[in-house]
């Protein structure tokens, strides 16, 4: 399918901009749609956080929606920049983000009108399109298109303890398994 009037947002990552790099459309780097700041835990998995971190891990599972990483950002911070590129984004015809879970969390729990609560547990798989159409009610419609990709289920729900003195195998009990 050809849009004409086709527009590519991407993130400032590297990542984005390589899935971006062969769609024949007009791109740009738009950093508020940059994944969440994970600050000092940047580039740990959530075991190494658990083990290293535990009161942290413990805490960003008590409140995952306001918990702010060390030196990074908070899923309401994702939010409020967002917020910024929000107007164009939903002014704007023919447009594809390619971003981040976090991100992609927040703008559809924003589509879903849902409850901010339920935001950080938005079930966002990998490699799908979530194609949004406005209908005649103003009512936003969101398909989902898998892609033919193999990858992981990286979907963690709320743990049911998020006590900071659980051991380390309760801590991460509710981590996916990794390829």
């Amino acid at each position: 399918m050809e849009l004409n009037d086709l527009q590519v947002w991407h993130s400032e990552f590297l990542r984005t901009k390589q899935t971006a790099a062969e769609i024949r459309a007009p791109k740009f780097a738009i950093p508020q749609i940059n994944e969440i700041n994970a600050g000092l835990h940047d580039e740990m998995t959530y075991e190494e956080i658990a083990m290293h971190y535990p009161k942290d891990f413990a805490e960003r599972d008590q409140d995952k929606l306001r918990y702010r990483y060390p030196c990074g950002e908070s899923y309401i911070d994702v939010c409020t920049r967002l917020m910024e590129v929000m107007p164009t984004m939903m002014t704007t015809d023919n447009l594809l983000i390619i971003a981040h879970q976090a991100v992609l969390r927040c703008l559809v729990n924003f589509l879903r009108k849902n409850d901010m609560k339920r935001m950080p547990y938005e079930k966002i798989p990998l490699h799908t399109l979530f194609k949004v159409t406005l209908d005649e009610d103003g009512i936003n419609l969101i398909e989902e298109v898998k892609m033919a990709v193999e990858c992981v289920d990286t979907y963690r729900p709320k743990p049911t303890n998020c006590r900071v003195d659980r051991s380390f195998a309760e801590s991460i009990s509710s981590v996916p398994a990794h390829l």
